[in-house]
């Protein structure tokens, strides 16, 4: 196990509870787990609506954390 920092922006954090969170994980969990473990069916709604990104890149909600020190949970962005 290590220690993952996670972070939320924008709606995100409303929905997460929180705009930063460290929690302990294995290599093997996914940002998916990740999220289920922390706000249970809810979760559902984050990760069909926002992206992710481990270690700063864009990643699959499904793709392990492995080592890394951090992932992001982000908003759909609009603008004009």
């Amino acid at each position: 196990m290590h220690q993952l920092r996670i972070l939320a922006f924008a709606q995100a954090r409303s929905l997460l509870g929180h705009a930063e969170q460290i929690l302990e994980v294995l290599p093997t969990d996914t940002p998916r787990v990740i999220l289920e473990r922390l706000i249970g069916n809810e979760s559902e709604q984050i990760c069909g609506s926002c992206r992710v990104a481990i270690n700063l890149e864009y990643r699959a909600w499904d793709d392990p954390v492995g080592e890394a020190s951090e992932i992001a949970v982000i908003p759909p962005v609009s603008g004009g």
